[in-house]
C-alpha cells in the first residue's frame, strides 16, 4: 500500500482527537487528492451539519505518471499514448467543488461527492510522437495539445480538530471521469501543409484522445487536508 494511502487508512480507522464543537465551522486548508490534486480548499458547515467546499489546485506531473503508470501497466492504452496524454495534460489546472454532511454530531467521519474539472495549458507533441501513439493520425504534423476533463468525485473521511483552530481531515475515494474536450491545434512549419489533411488529422486525434479519457481515467482517491478554522 502507497504511503499516503496507508496514512489515510490508519488516521481513518484512527479514535477522533476530540468532540466536535456545536454550531457552524468554516476553514481553509491545504490538501491532497492523491492522484489527482494538491492545492487549497475552503470548507463551511452549516448548523445542518451540511458541508460546502471549493477547492482549487494542480494536477503534477508525478500524479499524472503515477495514472500512466497503472494504466499501461494493465494494457489499457500504450506507452505511447500515454505520452501524448502527458502532453495534452500538461500544466494542469483543477477547479473542485464539492457538497457532503457529517452525520453524527458528536463525530468526526463525513462523506461527499462533488465535481471537478481539470483544466490543462497542454504543450507541443511532435508528429512521430502522435503518429506512434494514436491510431489513424499520420506522421507529418505537430500539433499543440491541451484537454480538459470533467469528473465526478465521491468520497468518505474523517476530520479532527486539534487544540483551538487546526483542523486535520483525511478521507477515500474515488474519481471518474465524465466526460472531455482535447484542442489539436497544428504547429506551423517551413513546409506547406494540405489544409483537409491536416483537419482531418486533428479531427481523429481529439476523438481519440476524449474517448480514452472518458474510458479509462477512473481512479481511487486518497486524500489528506490540514486546514485553519477561521469560524
Amino acid at each position: 500500500m502507497p504511503p499516503v494511502a496507508a496514512l489515510a487508512f490508519a488516521a481513518l480507522c484512527a479514535s477522533p482527537a476530540r468532540a466536535q464543537e456545536a454550531g457552524p465551522h468554516a476553514d481553509t486548508a491545504i490538501y491532497t487528492d492523491f492522484p489527482t490534486s494538491v492545492g487549497v480548499r475552503t470548507t463551511v458547515e452549516l448548523p445542518s451539519r451540511l458541508r460546502l467546499s471549493l477547492g482549487g489546485g494542480l494536477l503534477p506531473d508525478a500524479y499524472l505518471a503515477s495514472i500512466q503508470r497503472v494504466a499501461t501497466g494493465a494494457g489499457w492504452y500504450s506507452k505511447e499514448l500515454a505520452t501524448v496524454i502527458d502532453t495534452a495534460l500538461s500544466r494542469a489546472f483543477v477547479i473542485q467543488p464539492k457538497l457532503g454532511w457529517r452525520p453524527w454530531e458528536d463525530r468526526g467521519y463525513f462523506f461527499g461527492v462533488g465535481y471537478q474539472r481539470v483544466i490543462a495549458v497542454g504543450g507541443e507533441a511532435g508528429a512521430a510522437e502522435v503518429a506512434a501513439g494514436v491510431d489513424g493520425v499520420g506522421g507529418g504534423t505537430d500539433y499543440f495539445l491541451k484537454s480538459q476533463l470533467r469528473m465526478a468525485t465521491i468520497e468518505a473521511g474523517h476530520e479532527w480538530p486539534v487544540k483551538d483552530r487546526l483542523v486535520v481531515r483525511a478521507s477515500l475515494g474515488g474519481a471518474v471521469t465524465l466526460g472531455a474536450s482535447t484542442v489539436a491545434e497544428e504547429v506551423a512549419d517551413e513546409e506547406a501543409r494540405l489544409d483537409r489533411l491536416r483537419a482531418a488529422g486533428r479531427d481523429v486525434l481529439e476523438a481519440y484522445l476524449n474517448d480514452t479519457y472518458t474510458r479509462y481515467v477512473h481512479t481511487p482517491t486518497v486524500g489528506i487536508e490540514v486546514g485553519w478554522r477561521f469560524l
